[in-house]
């Protein structure tokens, strides 16, 4: 039997960026919302402000919900409903996407300003180079990520894991539902997907791609359990390293 195609998150799964993305979206939303130019630089968010926003990234799937995640933060709002952001993500449409603009723009200036110091932000989970590069060698891997191709690729060659552009699917493509019909009709093969959010792992066996969620990632203990009582299996950074 043929070993499957593995897909695989970037963000909580390959890739450590909460002190990227809250530093990138905390500038955007400075700028955008409040016209203050602040710097790159973790340090000048208020502790308690960057303390609940690496706890609740995993809240946050697209660029456009951090400027909610803000929202929440700035006016002392309790967080504890997925939901919240889901609805006003829908209701607060052409202000998510003025954000989403900006969260790019932001993160761009960034890596032209001081490239080196942008890699140096993120961290590669323990692991997940060997596997990339095992699964590469096999012609076995593809990226499927709510990321921006570009940052991925940057990332993944600092690492020294030479991914071919066409096995990024970024969110420039698409959502994720959308690369998973595309690499169903293309693939000839059995998928697996490894991701760290139940909704996408629940989108891909729709599309008839096995899932697994990757523990580590930016989840919760009862997303993990409801992902266990949905049948996903639950890997661990020991665990995935073991697939085949």
């Amino acid at each position: 039997m043929q070993a499957p195609l593995y897909l695989v998150d970037f963000d909580g799964v390959i890739c450590d960026s909460r002190f990227e993305c809250m530093v990138t979206s905390h500038v955007a939303h400075r700028r955008l919302f409040s016209a203050r130019n602040m710097p790159f630089d973790a340090s000048v968010i208020a502790p308690d402000a960057a303390e609940q926003f690496i706890h609740y990234r995993y809240l946050a799937r697209t660029a456009r919900e951090f400027a909610l995640l803000w929202d929440l933060i700035d006016t002392r709002t309790e967080i504890n409903d997925e939901q919240w952001i889901r609805t006003r993500a829908h209701a607060d449409e052409a202000r998510l996407l003025q954000f989403h603009d900006a969260f790019y723009a932001t993160r761009y200036q960034w890596m032209e300003m001081d490239m080196a110091g942008w890699l140096k932000i993120h961290q590669l989970y323990p692991g997940l180079k060997n596997n990339l590069v095992k699964w590469l060698a096999q012609d076995r891997a593809h990226i499927v990520s709510s990321k921006d191709s570009r940052s991925i690729l940057a990332l993944l060659r600092h690492h020294d894991i030479d991914l071919p552009e066409s096995l990024v699917g970024g969110c420039e493509g698409g959502d994720k539902n959308e690369h998973f019909r595309r690499l169903r009709e293309t693939a000839g093969r059995d998928m697996a997907f490894i991701d760290d959010n139940l909704e996408n792992l629940i989108t891909a066996r729709e599309n008839g791609i096995t899932g697994y969620l990757a523990s580590w990632g930016y989840t919760s203990a009862d997303i993990v359990d409801a992902a266990r009582l949905e049948g996903f299996s639950i890997l661990t950074l020991p665990t995935v390293e073991q697939l085949i």
